[in-house]
């Protein structure tokens, strides 16, 4: 993240946002509300006028305050409403709080571990973050472990398996210890962790036209493993991209009880800002170049090859 001064009106000094190489968005910051580094990544919670606070991760926006719903109501919702009984759910990763804080608006919900490597992410979230992760870290449900997700996942009990599992992890792209989560061995692992009716659910990197091989690697690795496999995105201003996600299962499809939805999210008691049964249906209706790119190129993210080829495509 490169820092400079700004002489503008209402604006203290600036920050450049990397969207990808050559690709960089100025955004204006008024105040600095945390500076500092993990053992794992740097770590910043800024504020900007449009925006409100934002959480970013080794120089990548992580979540605004403003848009923040639409990304977690996407990443949780479709999977929990279209399940008719989420007992016990999984969250890899999701430091903020507001993935978990999606899942415990189920009443039906009676469990669920949030797996999250960086414990430096769940002190401040707390402490400045309190828009996204409410009361959620001290809801009764909540079995926050701090220690790596594979770790967690090859060394739980035979007899645990979850209804719902969320991966909220940094992008494959990342040179991290997070690139092994989203290998064909470790959505293997995953698949066993989960019940028969289970659902896996992966943020899966931005569908940008000119950048979408990162998605299109998750969607296909997963394919490897299971049954049903579909991605859907949502547009999340904050991040100046379209993000993807991936749904993977032996059981359900995303439009099993499609009709069902908004009298689910009613049921349960459920508010939401973003997520109904339309957005849904808009959600998972790809764009044509997104359902081409599918076509066209099938890349395999595997344990000796953790990573997929970055190409930036010229023309969509």
């Amino acid at each position: 993240m490169r820092w400079f001064l700004n002489n503008s009106e209402n604006c203290t000094f600036s920050v450049i946002n990397k969207i990808v190489h050559n690709d960089c968005h100025n955004l204006c910051v008024e105040d600095v509300v945390f500076t500092g580094r993990s053992k794992f990544q740097k770590v910043f919670i800024v504020k900007n006028s449009v925006f409100g606070k934002i959480l970013i991760l080794d120089d990548k926006i992580q979540s605004a305050q403003i848009d923040e719903f639409i990304y977690h109501e996407a990443l949780v919702q479709p999977a929990l409403a279209i399940h008719p009984e989420p007992k016990k759910v999984a969250i890899l990763g999701g430091g903020e709080g507001a993935t978990l804080r999606e899942v415990l608006k189920h009443p039906c919900v009676t469990r669920v571990d949030m797996i999250e490597l960086d414990d430096l992410v769940v002190e401040i979230s707390k402490k400045y973050l309190q828009e996204w992760c409410r009361d959620s870290f001290e809801d009764p449900r909540t079995n926050l472990v701090i220690q790596d997700a594979k770790k967690f996942m090859f060394e739980l009990d035979d007899s645990m398996h979850y209804d719902v599992i969320i991966v909220d992890l940094t992008d494959p792209l990342d040179d991290s210890p997070a690139k092994f989560l989203f290998t064909k061995e470790f959505m293997s692992l995953l698949r066993d962790r989960l019940s028969e009716k289970g659902i896996l659910i992966y943020q899966a990197a931005s569908i940008t036209p000119y950048f979408d091989n990162a998605h299109i690697a998750v969607n296909h690795t997963a394919k490897e493993v299971f049954k049903i496999v579909n991605s859907y995105s949502a547009h999340v201003q904050s991040f100046d991209e379209t993000w993807g996600f991936v749904w993977a299962s032996d059981y359900f499809s995303p439009l099993d009880g499609l009709e069902d939805i908004d009298k689910v999210l009613a049921n349960r008691n459920i508010e939401t800002r973003f997520y109904d049964s339309q957005t849904h249906m808009h959600c998972f209706s790809l764009p044509k170049y997104l359902r081409s790119h599918l076509r066209e190129q099938i890349i395999i993210l595997s344990d000796s090859s953790p990573l997929p080829e970055k190409i930036i495509r010229s023309s969509i």
